[in-house]
């Protein structure tokens, strides 16, 4: 369980860097986390909302609370696909509850304890 915490907080660590960087843009910039073993599985942050990979057949709160993973606060999923993407509205959440629901999607829904943030201009 400590191991857990200490990745845990390195990746909160490391998704609020990069959230940082693109909190305030407006939708000109956006932050990408992607798991580097398998980089079909990534959520993008743009704007208030998470863009999310979605390689599953069950709609995401199904998925969600099976991996144990809440929504916080005001979030909610805004549409999803089936083996597409699914977006999640957080436009009134704060830095770090947006940090930690990347940090968890990530890492609980994916099973990706090693991924990459990038940070982009949107185009």
């Amino acid at each position: 369980m400590r191991i857990f915490l200490i990745v845990q907080d390195q990746h909160i660590h490391q998704v609020r860097a990069a959230l940082s960087q693109v909190w305030d843009a407006g939708g000109r910039r956006f932050a990408t986390f992607e798991d580097l073993e398998n980089e079909e599985h990534f959520v993008q942050y743009i704007d208030g909302q998470l863009n999310v990979a979605w390689p599953y057949d069950r709609e995401p709160g199904d998925v969600l609370r099976s991996a144990r993973v809440g929504l916080p606060g005001s979030a909610f999923v805004v549409s999803w696909t089936a083996f597409g993407t699914a977006q999640f509205a957080v436009g009134d959440l704060r830095l770090d509850d947006v940090a930690m629901l990347v940090v968890r999607l990530m890492t609980r829904v994916f099973g990706a304890w090693e991924f990459e943030d990038r940070v982009d201009d949107d185009r």
